[in-house]
């Protein structure tokens, strides 16, 4: 939990941004906000074990399975999981 500590927080998210700026130099990706935002939710989904989700109303899972429910519904919708993919990396 980064409540009361913004510089372990601000930390985590330069970390997080230049590990994506890394690994975009390899993949020729552009737009890195995407894999930054999935950091965020592996991140959190790792810190919140125990909190119940519900996707979309048809299924429960808990938290840290968020990031992977998400990436497989990109994947069903068609959409390419590249980005998604390294912020799971990253995170």
């Amino acid at each position: 939990d980064f409540r009361g500590r913004t510089a372990n927080y601000v930390l985590m998210l330069l970390f997080g941004v230049i590990c994506i700026s890394m690994v975009a130099i390899y993949t020729r990706v552009h737009f890195l906000g995407s894999a930054l935002t999935f950091m965020m939710v592996y991140v959190w989904g790792r810190r919140n074990e125990d909190v119940k989700m519900s996707f979309l109303g048809f299924f429960t899972f808990h938290a840290p399975y968020l990031p992977w429910v998400m990436l497989g519904f990109s994947l069903l919708l068609g959409n390419s999981i590249t980005m998604d993919i390294i912020g799971i990396v990253v995170g």
